[in-house]
């Protein structure tokens, strides 16, 4: 299993955004290859921002979903 997470840096730590995608380890090159193909449609857009949106769209069809759920729900 892939995992992407946005790192977040601050001045004394980093943290993840929060939102992760899981992808699976069997497509990997396949995404690096899609990913510096989307990179050329946010041509305006910080390299991090690029990155997340980037992913966030294979992640919409190539993804894993990752649901949640409260320990209440048992």
């Amino acid at each position: 299993m892939l995992l992407f997470t946005q790192v977040l840096t601050f001045e004394k730590f980093n943290t993840s955004s929060g939102a992760t995608f899981a992808f699976d380890f069997d497509i990997a090159e396949m995404l690096l290859k899609m990913h510096a193909k989307k990179l050329q449609k946010f041509q305006k857009l910080p390299e991090d921002t690029k990155r997340f949106l980037c992913f966030f769209k294979l992640y919409q069809r190539y993804g894993y979903e990752v649901g949640e759920k409260s320990i209440e729900d048992g």
